[in-house]
């Protein structure tokens, strides 16, 4: 199932954080927060919170080389 991101839209509960993730079917939809009960509406998910995950210190980090076309069929080492 995908996860969805929901922002807090009238009032936010002592226990809760503005933006939440939620597990859920594409049909289903909240309309209010699982945990407070204030309504909420649904916002575009971002993929990566942080640094630039194509960077080139991050790549080296997490073990991955980077290829760059030089020519047809042919690849180097970026």
């Amino acid at each position: 199932m995908p996860v969805y991101d929901y922002l807090h839209t009238d009032g936010i509960g002592e226990e809760c954080v503005p933006l939440f993730e939620v597990q859920h079917s594409m049909s289903q939809r909240l309309e209010r927060c699982p945990v407070c009960g204030h309504p909420v509406k649904k916002v575009l998910s971002t993929f990566s919170r942080g640094k630039d995950i194509l960077s080139s210190s991050n790549i080296k980090e997490k073990g991955f080389t980077r290829w760059k076309r030089k020519s047809k069929g042919v690849y180097e080492q970026d």
